[in-house]
């Protein structure tokens, strides 16, 4: 079912805003167009849209889709045609899921962000849910990175252990952490060491350094949106073993993040 040339790299990613006009409420093309350009030229490394911070519980299939397309053909338009897009698609069941996945294809999508059903949460058992994603991988047109945020799926916790049975399928590309545990990260990181290409990406700009020493190949951020180069400093000073100064470069961006984070970006 794997259709993608573009490869996952290292580094930041941006979980990309969505932008509409404050008259009509309709999207607002020029500036999503514009914002990307600015993230891509600041060195984020890959975008993903249509997650949390692209607010997609509130649009229509088309308007994701407009969405996701103005961002490829904005990224392809400044020659970042290897730059990856992964689009939220999360539905609570199977079907709906694959739907959105073969709609993220059409617009232009490499990748999809999946949530574990959660609507009756106290019935999702490790066994459901897994059955849930490998079908979802099994008929997905673009792999899927399975994610890890009990904050919007009803409280659910997916533990090391099913994260990385599910991670065995070759159309499950990675895992994206919101969860914030970073010894769960590790846990996958050590499983999964037998797939180079697997990406296990931080969902938080105030713990990239802590999710990088624990295994990351990145971190989607959506404190990007705001601070894309100072997120991309902290990765690349990691990158170039000057640890004490990406610490530092942490703490302050962890300040600045939770700004972010309590106030809404």
């Amino acid at each position: 079912m794997e259709r993608t040339t573009r490869e996952l790299p290292r580094g930041i990613y941006a979980a990309s805003m969505s932008f509409f006009d404050k008259t009509t409420e309709t999207i607002d093309i020029q500036t999503q167009r514009q914002h990307t350009i600015r993230l891509s030229k600041a060195g984020i490394s890959g975008f993903v849209v249509m997650g949390s911070n692209g607010e997609a519980p509130h649009l229509s299939i088309e308007e994701r889709n407009t969405i996701i397309r103005e961002t490829r053909q904005a990224l392809d338009s400044i020659g970042s045609q290897q730059t990856p897009i992964i689009a939220g698609c999360s539905e609570h069941s199977v079907q709906g899921t694959v739907h959105l996945c073969k709609e993220a294809s059409r617009a232009g999508s490499d990748y999809a962000l999946v949530l574990p059903p959660s609507y009756f949460s106290n019935s999702m058992s490790p066994d459901i849910i897994e059955s849930f994603f490998i079908d979802v991988a099994d008929q997905s047109p673009i792999p899927i990175i399975l994610y890890s945020f009990p904050a919007v799926s009803a409280g659910l916790e997916m533990d090391s252990g099913l994260l990385s049975r599910v991670s065995h399928h070759r159309n499950v590309a990675g895992t994206k952490f919101t969860c914030g545990d970073t010894g769960k990260l590790s846990r996958v990181s050590t499983a999964m060491k037998f797939r180079q290409s697997y990406a296990l990406f931080g969902g938080l700009a105030d713990f990239i350094l802590p999710a990088l020493v624990s295994g990351a190949t990145g971190v989607i951020a959506g404190g990007a949106n705001v601070t894309p180069r100072t997120c991309v400093r902290v990765f690349d000073l990691w990158q170039a073993g000057r640890v004490e100064e990406a610490r530092e470069m942490q703490a302050i961006l962890a300040n600045g993040d939770w700004e972010h984070t309590a106030r809404g970006i």
